[in-house]
């Protein structure tokens, strides 16, 4: 069950629940699957105590989420995810670039994620998105881009 029309940036103690929910859903489409890396309830508690969120909803479901670190002069994209009935649609897009706007409007200079290197799908994406590869490390690309 979807909280919002379309877009919004979500607060409060709900969003501990949404988070938990969404990422388990999509748990085994990150590369590699997020509870291979992260308790993902310990997870989403962090997210919603100090992240921003962004949930996007179709038909009364939530079909994508963003979530990031917007406290610094660098903000940091900690985990979007679109869910695969709902990919390739532009979602991922829009999310996006919701997120770069209030990055910017809260003062960011720019956003910034890691991404592994074996998933050649994000990074395109990213890429068309206007981010650029600023390092590797180990298996893990940092891509950023000004905003």
């Amino acid at each position: 069950m979807c909280v919002v029309d379309k877009v919004k940036w979500i607060k409060g103690e709900d969003v501990k629940q949404y988070l938990n929910d969404f990422l388990c859903a999509v748990d085994k489409d990150f590369i590699p699957a997020l509870s291979e890396r992260v308790n993902i309830a310990e997870y989403a508690e962090k997210l919603a105590q100090y992240g921003e969120n962004l949930l996007y909803c179709e038909d009364n479901q939530i079909v994508a989420m963003v979530s990031a670190y917007m406290n610094r002069e660098i903000a940091y994209l900690s985990s979007i995810a679109v869910k695969r009935g709902a990919q390739n649609k532009g979602i991922g897009g829009i999310v996006l670039k919701k997120t770069e706007e209030k990055a910017k409007t809260l003062g960011c200079r720019s956003l910034q994620l890691k991404t592994h290197s074996n998933n050649l799908k994000a990074i395109s994406f990213y890429e068309k998105n206007g981010y650029k590869k600023l390092e590797k490390e180990n298996e893990w690309i940092l891509m950023g881009k000004e905003l």
